[in-house]
């Protein structure tokens, strides 16, 4: 769902007191918004999914905008106007999340037929933005309410997918947090690790005793599992359907979140699939995933 051109990591150990920028600088996205590639913007200057009669809020899309808001707050850009933007997009996310037993969760407004989903399932990439944006959204205004509610999120990555949750353990006792979760686990990649930037900002604020063990077993996971989605020559999107990504994602998801992850982590494993992943970005096998894509669409066309 989320569109990266260009990565900005760093380092941050679990004693620093703030968050600073998010994992993935995504202000170059800003031009997506401008050109309402996503879609049209509400009278509030909230952006949405679509335009006209069809449109619709998606909550990944609207914090997406917002990190890049809060990035150009932090350079020192467009503060007082960014600020405005950034209150009247919590004003929207707090109207449309949904409160039950402790927990905060934004459904979705759309079904998903790709993997079986009716409206109204919860993400868990919407969960770990949801804890990464209100976090630095409470550092940024000192709003008791806004680290509130970004425990709530995290409370709700702790529901099981038979609780209505998102979270997964697999047969070889991995801990997962699920992007769409479909009745068979499909283990979307960059779902994945949004949420566990999420985890792991909890973990890194102590907002939560569980956080620390939640980061640690999710990285574990990511950790013995990458090699799964590694085509040898490209990367998967995800491990029930083991399609390959699209170009975008290869370059400006895949790529940066395993960079993000080395930076964050330490561990060698992800700077290596960075590196291989970034390198197999050649004229060849952009080539090869196009016609991939294509043949794809005319069989799903010819089999209706």
């Amino acid at each position: 769902m989320v569109h990266n051109k260009k990565n900005q990591v760093s380092a941050i150990k679990p004693n620093n007191n703030s968050l600073g920028f998010y994992y993935l600088d995504l202000t170059e996205t800003i031009t997506d918004y401008t050109s309402e590639t996503y879609g049209e913007f509400d009278s509030s200057g909230i952006p949405k999914m679509g335009k006209g009669s069809s449109s619709y809020y998606n909550e990944v899309v609207i914090m997406n905008y917002g990190f890049i808001l809060h990035t150009e707050i932090l350079k020192n850009k467009n503060k007082l106007r960014n600020i405005e933007i950034l209150k009247k997009i919590l004003i929207c996310l707090d109207g449309r999340k949904k409160e039950l037993d402790d927990c905060s969760f934004w459904p979705s407004e759309k079904e998903y037929k790709r993997y079986g989903l009716l409206p109204g399932f919860c993400s868990a990439i919407t969960q770990g933005y949801a804890i990464s944006f209100y976090l630095r959204m409470y550092e940024l205004f000192g709003k008791e309410e806004y680290l509130e509610t970004a425990k709530k999120a995290y409370n709700y990555l702790k529901l099981g997918k038979d609780e209505g949750g998102v979270r997964v353990i697999d047969s070889d006792g991995y801990l997962w947090f699920e992007e769409y979760p479909s009745s068979e686990p499909s283990f979307v990649l960059n779902g994945f690790i949004y949420a566990i930037f999420g985890i792991y900002d909890a973990y890194k604020l102590n907002i939560d005793p569980k956080a620390e063990k939640d980061y640690l077993d999710a990285l574990k996971t990511l950790k013995e599992n990458i090699h799964k989605y590694d085509a040898g020559y490209w990367s998967y999107y995800c491990l029930l359907l083991k399609e390959l990504v699209m170009v975008y994602y290869q370059k400006n998801v895949h790529v940066p979140q395993m960079m993000a992850m080395y930076y964050i982590s330490g561990e060698d494993t992800f700077k290596f699939y960075a590196k291989k992943w970034n390198k197999q970005i050649n004229l060849l096998n952009i080539l090869f995933v196009k016609i991939m894509y294509r043949v794809r669409y005319r069989l799903k066309f010819i089999m209706k």
